[in-house]
């Protein structure tokens, strides 16, 4: 009987302990659920994401409380929240407030624009950026990025990913952002709004995936970073092309950027440069 009742208090205490907290992302302004947010902790490597109906959960069990819950989502003004706080809002909705959105007036000027490719071509199968749910879900939802920089004003027209291998029997998830730099590191995402991807097999052609972002209006100059990441668990893998000796980017959910020196991955984009734009000193197209 004292070994049950032992076990009954282990089982309860470990009850008290596990703090897994639940709830809804919701868009404040429109008053509508939002999908696929990331939910981390500030410079931690822990985190979840929500569902297609901006459900989550999350366990906070044995955090300090004072670290802080992070959520950042282009177009929404950044939310952060003690762990103490945080752990009030159990099985209640997360308000994000949308960015006030500032339309400046756009002076027209001619321009010379010029086709540029630039970032990592290969289409190599011996060298390989894995992304596989089954191996390991900390590492299937980390964040893989590539360094840009843009001698003149450019627009980038399309953002491409070269894929040696997908095997999936569903859709694939992905997010692409991108961001500025910072001491040598991707710092603020400068998106207004998500760009997500529902990858399929019929949309690689020739072993690239292309994403047609001309619509989006992305100018960059200077050094900056395109990123991606898978969202959802899938039953397959997908194995990226990847140049030896070039230097790529990783983290975690909102923990570190960490350099990837022995190779990175196949991204690259097409832009429209102006040449007439000013020119940044030491720097390379």
């Amino acid at each position: 009987m004292k070994k049950i009742n032992a076990l009954l208090f282990l089982f309860i205490a470990v009850g008290l302990n596990a703090q897994v907290i639940s709830g809804t992302i919701i868009s404040k302004n429109e008053n509508h659920s939002i999908p696929y947010v990331k939910i981390g902790i500030e410079k931690k490597t822990n985190g979840t994401i929500s569902d297609e109906k901006g459900n989550f959960s999350i366990d906070l069990s044995s955090l300090d409380p004072q670290q802080m819950v992070k959520i950042e989502v282009p177009g929404y003004e950044l939310y952060v929240e003690t762990v103490q706080d945080f752990k009030k809002h159990d099985q209640q909705k997360i308000f994000l407030k949308e960015k006030i959105k500032n339309i400046k007036e756009v002076t027209i000027k001619p321009k010379k624009l010029v086709d540029k490719n630039w970032g990592v071509n290969t289409k190599t199968k011996s060298v390989l950026y894995s992304v596989n749910p089954a191996m390991g879900k900390n590492d299937f939802l980390g964040e893989t990025a590539l360094e840009f920089n843009a001698k003149k004003r450019s627009k980038i027209k399309n953002i491409n990913l070269n894929i040696a291998r997908y095997t999936s029997t569903e859709p694939v998830l992905m997010r692409y952002s991108i961001y500025s730099e910072k001491n040598g590191f991707p710092d603020k995402n400068i998106l207004e709004e998500e760009i997500t991807v529902e990858l399929t097999e019929d949309m690689i052609k020739d072993g690239t995936y292309t994403l047609d972002v001309n619509d989006k209006n992305i100018w960059v100059q200077g050094k900056f970073f395109i990123g991606i990441q898978f969202l959802k668990e899938f039953n397959g893998n997908i194995k990226i092309s990847a140049a030896l000796f070039r230097t790529g980017f990783i983290r975690e959910f909102y923990g570190d950027w960490m350099k990837m020196t022995i190779a990175a991955p196949a991204i690259n984009i097409d832009v429209k440069m102006d040449k007439n734009g000013n020119t940044n000193k030491n720097e390379e197209e």
